[in-house]
């Protein structure tokens, strides 16, 4: 159903599709007729599954018909597996294609249930689905997966098995996907900043959870000139999200933009009489005016502000291979100048004024945990000679791992291939590498005569007319204005 409902209800009587039935007959006499049958209603169990199960395969047969019907047959798979609603493996499969007009699409052929991820039985499960709408593997080029090693594994992974049937199939990871994985990792690398990311969350649910308790946050933050709307579009604290990690960082700027609000909020629900109230909300307080919350909130906030901004722009629709890799370069030279002494002077400097203004606590060290002698290997522990070295050490860790997992979750076999095809397109190498590197690859996909001679008549046409495209996606609009 459109509005995702179940067709049948808790009683046949009362289902869905019967209502629905009788809303219809109301405007068509025949079917109001037919209803009214007393021996044959024709609207059991076993005649609607039949019935779904026909319209199910029309509806395939319609997106078959697109894949395979166009004059260029490729097509690229999306594939992912996931648990539903009963706990149960299921794999969702989809098709990407070109049509004859150059627009993408992207068709969903179902989930498919599954006792095991491994690579073979998902290999075996994909060759089950192309071989069931016959669809040749041959004409197969791409594969986008998720990172897990079982997909991307470069020898026993899914891709790598595909790639023994068909070569030319090129594995792609989400470049969104792959940034949001270097958040996650940056922010679970060093306990005090979960630990902090922890703290934070929690805190939001518990304003957020309740509407009286939103109401009165609600209340605090209104001036003279607010109206209520104004202060819930604007300064409302975001809950984290439990799957973007890039979109954090957005929920950590709501907390300094209402930090004054919030510890005035905490101070007037302290005294309440529920006991479990009153002990976490002396506790959010403790922290919300430890220096350490304040320095970790300045401090996440300014490093990872870039790569929310390259998360919103790594999901633009218009968005090319050469940009995206610029964008990420250009970001992480940004992270990489932050790793000076200068740089975390200064957020330093901001916190303590941040913490002065506040009132809030002074910048302390954690107390070092005694070992207990089973486990004392006799190694000495870290000591730091100030409480800024401490914070110096875990900006520092953060900083690096941020900078690492770019250049890990970036550095895909897809990348290369794709930087080659468009210097080959845009004629930018003037030796015959990138040129040798398509054909060899492609093989009889196309005619490489023929390729080069329609590559060489479209940039001479373009130059011609004074138009030098710098990336691929100029050519692509280019074909757009012409397609007709």
């Amino acid at each position: 159903m459109v509005q995702g409902l179940a067709i049948r209800g808790h009683v046949d009587e009362n289902s869905n599709y019967r209502a629905l039935l009788a809303l219809v007959a109301e405007d068509n006499t025949d079917l109001a007729s037919w209803l009214q049958r007393s021996k044959y209603k024709w609207i059991s169990h076993d005649v609607t599954n039949e019935l779904g199960s026909i319209m199910a395969h029309e509806v395939l047969k319609h997106l078959v018909k697109l894949v395979k019907d166009r004059d260029a047959p490729y097509f690229s798979v999306l594939i992912d597996e996931t648990a539903d609603v009963t706990n149960h493996e299921q794999v969702s499969i989809c098709f990407r294609f070109v049509d004859d007009d150059f627009e993408i699409n992207e068709v969903f052929f179902g989930f498919y249930k599954t006792e095991s991820t491994t690579a073979e039985t998902l290999k075996n499960i994909l060759r089950d689905v192309l071989t069931r709408f016959d669809i040749d593997i041959k004409f197969c080029r791409g594969i986008a997966t998720d990172g897990a090693a079982n997909m991307t594994g470069a020898l026993s992974g899914l891709q790598a098995k595909i790639r023994e049937i068909e070569p030319r199939v090129i594995q792609v990871h989400c470049l969104a996907h792959s940034l949001n994985l270097v958040v996650q990792e940056a922010m679970k690398v060093q306990s005090t900043v979960r630990d902090y990311l922890a703290t934070a969350k929690d805190l939001i649910t518990f304003v957020c959870a309740s509407p009286k308790r939103q109401a009165m946050f609600e209340s605090l933050q209104m001036s003279d000139d607010d109206t209520l709307d104004n202060v819930t579009q604007t300064h409302r604290l975001r809950p984290f999200c439990p799957t973007r990690w890039c979109c954090r960082i957005s929920s950590l700027k709501t907390i300094i933009q209402n930090y004054e609000e919030l510890v005035l909020f905490l101070t007037e629900i302290e005294g309440t009489d529920r006991s479990d109230v009153g002990a976490k909300v002396n506790g959010f307080l403790k922290h919300l005016q430890s220096f350490e919350f304040i320095f970790m909130s300045c401090f996440l906030i300014k490093i990872l502000d870039p790569v929310e901004m390259l998360n919103a722009a790594l999901q633009s629709s218009s968005l090319h291979l050469q940009m995206a890799m610029n964008n990420v370069d250009n970001t992480k030279e940004l992270i990489q100048s932050y790793r000076t002494d200068e740089h975390f002077d200064e957020i330093w400097n901001s916190s303590l004024g941040m913490a002065e203004k506040y009132q809030a606590g002074e910048p302390e060290q954690p107390r070092m945990r005694q070992v207990p002698k089973r486990y004392d290997s006799g190694a000495q522990p870290t000591r730091f000679l100030s409480p800024k070295d401490y914070y110096r050490q875990i900006y520092y860790q953060v900083v690096d791992t941020v900078i690492n997992s770019i250049d890990d979750r970036f550095t895909q076999a897809s990348t290369s291939h794709l930087k080659h095809v468009e210097s080959f397109l845009l004629r930018k190498n003037k030796e015959d590498e990138d040129q040798d590197y398509v054909t060899t690859f492609y093989k009889d996909d196309f005619d490489s005569n023929r390729l080069i001679l329609h590559r060489d008549m479209l940039l001479d046409i373009l130059k011609s007319k004074s138009v030098s495209p710098k990336h691929f996606g100029t050519l692509l609009l280019l074909f757009f204005a012409n397609k007709s």
